[in-house]
């Protein structure tokens, strides 16, 4: 598995954790999480990854998409992640930082997979 997979797969489950955490709070009324699309954005400023989650689920929610985002930020929980901190930017996107070794990381644990999955 490539480290921008895997990187995009962490993100992605970030994010999944998060909204069912709103859903199960009370903040959200979802019957089902859409799919997430987590890009590399065109800036480095904007971050390593990014989702634009919040904008997708303005009409399902009937909320502005920059208080969506805020909600799934506030419910993200980093501990167990190569994330370094999530920040909301523009109309509603929420952009990811790994942490400056967190690539590293991503690679010994590619690796280690790796070769567990050889034996």
């Amino acid at each position: 598995m490539n480290l921008v997979k895997l990187a995009k797969e962490q993100v992605k489950s970030v994010i999944q954790n998060a909204i069912k955490r709103c859903i199960e709070t009370g903040i959200f009324e979802l019957d089902s999480i859409p799919d997430i699309m987590i890009e590399k954005p065109k800036e480095k400023s904007h971050g390593d990854f990014a989702t634009n989650i919040a904008l997708e689920l303005t009409k399902k929610l009937r909320k502005n998409p920059r208080e969506i985002a805020q909600h799934i930020l506030n419910c993200i929980d980093l501990s167990e992640t190569f994330i370094e901190r999530v920040e909301v930017a523009g109309p509603g996107f929420i952009n990811f930082f790994f942490k400056k070794n967190g690539f590293i990381k991503l690679w010994r644990l590619s690796y280690l997979r790796a070769i567990t999955m050889e034996k």
